[in-house]
């Protein structure tokens, strides 16, 4: 057990869930197996990191090699003989494990250092809400309702912070002030980032200014890391246009301008961004703009190994923007048809009157 006394623990992956058992974290320095390896039996699922072992014949779990921090495992506390979890501190609800997820992931990204080559993630802030299973279409963030941090996002900052606020038509999100400043916000999807069961973002945005130094950086990125990490895709925005990264590790800059497609300054956009088979597709305003392979951006470092990650924000030092955000939202590739329902039924993006856009800033 762990020198400071035993923490239980129920992990809420969709294995553990069905398991329901009351686990300790154990580092592989304090565990032995003395005897029964042979009447094991393994499986693993999904990234195929984690690693769970049964009983070959009666399929009792006693431990698994953990997916996040592979060096650990998860230990049934009812396999021990002679321990008594009655009266130890157990956390069983989603919220508390997935925190602790939350929290390995963001200390990791600190640790790594820079993100983009001249720049260092300084601080990490950690809230991180329950994760909410998968349903056919979900919003990540209304815009509208209030701000990231009260739905679940977490931050990434550094430099000045970035000037934020709610507005009628959604989330202010200005870093204009200093194009040093670095800010953003990250989850985890609750659906799989899977290229080949396919998926779709929809999201509405609005740029109101934006200045670069570079032609291979913009102000306004929306980052999502696949499932599997080497099929990800990195849309950034800058002044009347937007693109999409590709990485090519022997440029200065690594990250370069890809495909690319104008974009109106000053008034609200709707993005569907579908992504499949190995790359993605952009209808601004219902008609297709962009389309491009996904990328491999591992060579990066943290973030562009996390799998299902989801980051908007600014994220470079050479960039900065003025956004305003109405919302994001994540449903599986609709069956053909069924998009125009889908989007009456989830509100968040409902096709709707525009006016003129407002410039702010």
């Amino acid at each position: 057990m762990p020198p400071s006394g035993p923490e239980l623990t129920m992990c809420d992956c969709s294995i553990c869930k069905r398991k329901s058992a009351l686990m300790v974290k154990v580092h592989e320095s304090r565990f032995r197996l003395l005897a029964g390896e042979e009447a094991l039996t393994e499986y693993r699922f999904h990234t195929k990191t984690a690693r769970h072992f049964f009983r070959k014949v009666c399929g009792i779990y006693p431990f698994h090699r953990k997916r996040v921090t592979p060096d650990n495992l998860g230990i049934n506390v009812d396999c021990v003989d002679g321990f008594d979890p009655a009266g130890v501190p157990s956390m069983r609800d989603n919220r508390s494990h997935t925190q602790k997820r939350g929290e390995t992931m963001a200390a990791s990204i600190q640790r790594a250092g820079p993100w983009r080559p001249a720049a260092r993630m300084a601080s990490v802030l950690l809230t991180l809400a329950a994760a909410a299973a998968p349903a056919a279409a979900q919003t990540l963030f209304d815009g509208r309702a209030a701000g990231p941090l009260s739905q679940g996002w977490l931050p990434l900052q550094q430099g000045t912070p970035a000037v934020t606020g709610q507005e009628a038509e959604g989330f202010r999100f200005n870093t204009l002030a200093d194009r040093e400043t670095q800010q953003g916000y990250f989850l985890f999807s609750p659906l799989a980032l899977d290229d080949e069961a396919g998926f779709e973002l929809l999201f509405d945005l609005q740029i109101d200014g934006a200045t670069s130094t570079s032609a291979n950086r913009g102000g306004f990125s929306l980052l999502l890391v696949g499932d599997d990490p080497a099929r990800s895709l990195e849309l950034v925005f800058d002044q009347g246009v937007v693109y999409s990264y590709d990485y090519l590790a022997g440029d200065a800059d690594r990250f370069v301008r890809g495909p690319s497609a104008a974009l109106a300054m000053g008034e609200m956009h709707s993005f569907a961004l579908q992504v499949a088979d190995g790359g993605y597709t952009l209808q601004i305003d219902g008609a297709q703009q962009l389309a491009g392979s996904l990328a491999d951006y591992r060579a990066q470092g943290l973030p562009y190994t996390l799998g299902n990650f989801i980051f908007f924000g600014d994220n470079t030092s050479r960039a900065a923007s003025n956004v305003l955000i109405g919302g994001v939202a994540i449903a599986p590739v609709p069956e053909p048809g069924t998009l125009a329902l889908w989007l009456a039924g989830a509100g968040l993006l409902a096709l709707r009157e525009r006016g003129s856009g407002r410039r702010a800033g």
